[in-house]
């Protein structure tokens, strides 16, 4: 079709150069002075997404935006009413108006918001409007569509990368989650927890909770002691776990896993918890 341009090579998990600002450096800049027309907040990381728009809302409608802030179904919305919320102006003729289109990227044989409209609003944004901001937020948005290239290219666009991170970026995030809910790891502890969690491919959002659960445990730094004592485990890590302790006649070591997987459930497909009767039997099994 016309819209689709040459496809370029994909970018393993962490492996080439992002575009743009990361989710998490977005707060500084804003707390900076630093604005853009429009952002692009795009990735796989739903946690990532969702801290980009609140560092969004914060810095520029307030935690209680009321009328100056309006937020859209990219599915369902069409460009006319985005476009009519941006031309606004703030309520009392005062501030800023946010204006956020969510879920902006293609589903099933559908373009998506971007798909459809990233032309005409590049177009839009070649006049920005002072007093106000237009967020993009999608999990991903298809690069083969012109649409998609001219907005990306277009003047005044910051994207904001929300992918998944590499393992040494992902430890830094997991020292940070610990300073920002109040503690510190120990040397070695992150490690722990990401290894007992099952590794790179843990959602964010669970790594977080884990984070927060073990700050909220004790002062002082986070020991190795403590990940092990309190931090849940991967379900594969604790499938091995009790065939091991199983297989040696560790009949206390086994019964200690199965509280873990009783208490802890286990790592459903969208990485949340889960107890389904099932995949624990599977382990049990």
């Amino acid at each position: 079709p016309e819209d689709i341009v040459a496809k370029r090579s994909s970018k393993s998990r962490g492996g080439s150069k992002k575009k743009g600002i990361g989710a998490l450096e977005l707060a500084e800049r804003l707390a900076k002075g630093e604005r853009a027309p429009c952002y692009l907040v795009v990735g796989e990381e739903s946690f990532l997404r969702e801290h980009a728009l609140a560092a969004l809302r914060s810095a520029l409608v307030g935690e209680e935006p009321g009328p100056s802030y309006a937020e859209f179904d990219g599915l369902k919305s069409e460009l006319a009413p985005v476009l009519d919320e941006l031309r606004t102006l703030p309520f009392l003729g005062a501030g800023h108006r946010l204006v956020i289109v969510r879920g902006a990227g293609p589903a099933g044989n559908r373009k998506g918001f971007v798909g459809e409209h990233g032309e005409r609003l590049a177009t839009f944004l070649k006049t920005p409007i002072d007093t106000a901001t237009l967020v993009i937020e999608a999990g991903k948005l298809d690069g083969r569509y012109k649409a998609t290239k001219n907005l990306r290219a277009a003047a005044g666009v910051c994207e904001v990368d929300c992918g998944a991170f590499a393992e040494r970026a992902l430890l830094g995030f997991l020292r940070q989650r610990a300073q920002h809910w109040g503690r510190s790891f120990a040397r070695g502890a992150h490690e722990a927890l990401l290894e007992q969690l099952g590794g790179q491919d843990v959602p964010l959002a669970q790594i977080d909770a884990e984070v927060r659960k073990l700050a909220s445990a004790g002062s002082g730094e986070i020991t190795a002691h403590e990940v092990e004592a309190l931090g849940s485990f991967g379900s594969s890590t604790d499938g091995f776990a009790l065939i091991a302790r199983i297989s040696r006649g560790d009949a206390g070591g086994a019964l200690s896993v199965l509280h873990r997987i009783l208490r802890d459930g286990l790592v459903s497909g969208g990485g949340s918890r889960t107890r389904e009767e099932t995949g624990i039997a599977m382990i049990l099994i």
